[in-house]
């Protein structure tokens, strides 16, 4: 939307590959899923969102918007996997009597998790451009690097386009773009691998076993 000039509205659109997926493969792998452990589903869901990520890293001044849809497919499957595993292990753990508490908590976490990693995910690629202008300009560029950042890039009156910069604005975008992809890679195949370690079948509450209709019920004793 920032970098090829796009409305809010076509922008949207664009990301429908991933946005369909998550709404589709969470019903279409409900029965395969719940077959499965869930520390298995969600870290298969955070490896494939991990791929989605590499995938969509590599960008050019001259990709369109259709060099994302192979990375969107696949990041909107992961997450559409991940996000009912998510759910199914954060109320698993605890007992039936607190599983609103433990609704509220992973939900806070997560939405946390959300700002978190768009304020330091925002911080990195700003840095990034910074640099790359630096590079090509040969010259400190804060102020234009917050600009990009912000998408000033998509206004014919950009501070960019004032200056004569639009190519080595749009290069400097793209490679904040790379950046934090390649980061969000890492990251999500990080959390693949500490799903597959610190998920433990033991963690997860099990109710206790009625008694058989074999076995006698215990009567209370008079005192």
């Amino acid at each position: 939307q920032d970098n090829l000039g796009y409305s809010p509205l076509a922008g949207g659109l664009c990301l429908l590959p991933a946005t369909i997926l998550c709404f589709l493969v969470p019903l279409a792998a409900r029965p395969a899923a719940s077959k499965l452990p869930p520390r298995i589903v969600l870290s298969a869901g955070l490896a494939i969102t991990a791929l989605g990520l590499a995938v969509m890293h590599g960008l050019t001044v001259r990709s369109g918007w259709t060099a994302l849809i192979p990375g969107l497919l696949l990041t909107g499957t992961g997450i559409g996997l991940a996000n009912p595993a998510i759910a199914t292990i954060g109320l698993g753990v605890a007992p039936p009597q607190r599983t609103g508490m433990a609704s509220g908590i992973s939900n806070t976490f997560r939405v946390a998790g959300l700002a978190a990693g768009v304020a330091v995910l925002g911080a990195v690629f700003e840095r990034q451009i910074a640099s790359s202008l630096a590079t090509q300009l040969g010259h400190p560029a804060g102020q234009l690097a917050k600009a990009l950042a912000a998408g000033a890039t998509r206004a014919p009156t950009s501070l960019a386009a004032q200056h004569g910069l639009t190519a080595a604005s749009h290069h400097a975008f793209v490679s904040g773009m790379n950046e934090i992809l390649l980061i969000g890679s890492i990251l999500a195949l990080s959390g693949a691998l500490a799903a597959l370690a610190l998920i433990r079948a033991r963690d997860f509450y099990r109710p206790a076993a009625a008694p058989s209709p074999s076995e006698p019920v215990p009567q209370p004793t008079a005192a």
